[in-house]
């Protein structure tokens, strides 16, 4: 009789953890499709500032470095949709998203093309931000006395002072010092990146949901997530 009730809560137990995984993944579609639906990513322009260029321009006596930009505005709506991915105190919080992913099509279930895309997905972003903490995510740097700065930590010094808050603490001080127009320049390329691998991993949970292989609610699919998508809505 103890073994039958310790198996009758085990099975409950996993129910619950499929649903909280579940959630996870839905969670993660209805973001994702949002992060789609925005101008810059379904105009695949993101795909221009995946590695910004810099020009360089005579001028007496010297040279100018031109950068190059998009949308200051549009790029600050992006980056507001993405944020949730790279929050570790959200529930779609990137590392989750990929928990979940494999604990509901485990390795053996995916298919080997599947298997590369979600690796490559992981690797993407453990390059991206696993770094940080150390000041030398893979990627460029700029100068700050005897010092580098890595293009994360200005990124991030980018969203914290200069678009969602203001005071900065810890390295992101460091961040505080170069001009505004490098951190501009560190961010875009970083949250184009993000943009570009959520995209990868939105693809593929639809081809893994159309072909039977994770089953989530039809409604992530549908619902709208954007104002356009709403019938009679006018802008």
């Amino acid at each position: 009789t103890n073994c039958a009730f310790v198996q009758a809560l085990a099975r409950e137990r996993d129910l619950a953890m499929r649903i909280g995984d579940q959630e996870t993944l839905e969670g993660f579609v209805l973001r994702a499709r949002r992060i789609k639906a925005h101008s810059l990513v379904r105009s695949e322009r993101i795909h221009h500032y995946l590695n910004p260029s810099v020009c360089f321009e005579p001028l007496s006596g010297g040279w100018r470095m031109v950068f190059s930009f998009p949308d200051e505005e549009e790029f600050d709506s992006l980056v507001a949709r993405l944020r949730p991915l790279l929050l570790s105190s959200e529930s779609i919080y990137f590392p989750k998203v990929f928990k979940s992913l494999n604990k509901l099509v485990p390795r053996s279930a995916q298919t080997e093309e599947q298997k590369g895309v979600i690796t490559n997905i992981q690797d993407e972003f453990n390059s991206l931000v696993g770094d940080r903490k150390k000041g030398k995510a893979q990627g460029e740097c700029s100068s700050l006395g005897d010092g580098w700065l890595s293009d994360t930590l200005l990124a991030e010094t980018w969203l914290y002072k200069d678009l969602v808050h203001f005071d900065l603490e810890g390295e992101k001080r460091q961040g505080e010092k170069i001009p505004y127009e490098y951190r501009l320049f560190a961010a875009i390329s970083y949250y184009c990146k993000v943009a570009s691998f959520s995209s990868s991993l939105l693809d593929l949970l639809r081809e893994m949901s159309n072909s039977g292989q994770l089953i989530l609610s039809e409604s992530v699919w549908s619902e709208p997530v954007v104002l356009d998508e709403v019938q009679g809505a006018e802008q």
